[in-house]
């Protein structure tokens, strides 16, 4: 999952041509800077693991099966600036996330960003702090991997 926020911060980044001092993981605990931004933080909110066996075993002459195991993370993106532009810089996050770009990144690192899962919420009144506003982003990315569960003969 580390990898896929990883990928998250690289599309924000080059897409809206970002420094390394405007985006971080929400692992890093950065403070908000006082210039006008903007500034993104990327953080998981949890994940949910679904399994899915690629084929029915025979439980008389196996001891384990294989499955693919559907993963899905909620994601959050938080916007913060002091710029009057931060509404026009909160769209253009969100076409970030689903540009060519952002496609080519998640086919080759086998992981999706649900776009019908997206949402934007203003959620400046939160923070409190005058003439500091931020928007939240959250969406599902959903990814695969290959597992092996043990069979109890019955």
């Amino acid at each position: 999952m580390e990898y896929i926020m990883k990928q998250i911060c690289k599309i924000l980044q080059t897409q809206l041509s970002l420094t390394d001092e405007q985006i971080w993981t929400d692992k890093q605990r950065k403070n908000i800077p006082e210039e006008a931004g903007p500034y993104f933080i990327v953080g998981s909110l949890g994940e949910r693991n679904l399994g899915m066996p690629e084929r029915y075993p025979n439980f008389e002459t196996e001891t384990s099966v294989k499955q693919k195991e559907l993963h899905v993370v909620m994601f959050q993106v938080d916007l913060f600036s002091r710029s009057s532009y931060v509404k026009e810089i909160c769209l253009q996050a969100v076409n970030a996330l689903n540009s060519e770009f952002s496609q080519q990144l998640q086919g080759s690192h086998a992981f999706e960003i649900k776009q019908d899962s997206l949402s934007v919420v203003d959620t400046s009144s939160i923070e409190g702090i005058e003439g500091l506003s931020r928007y939240t982003i959250r969406f599902d990315v959903t990814y695969l991997t290959d597992t092996s569960k043990s069979i109890e003969k019955q």
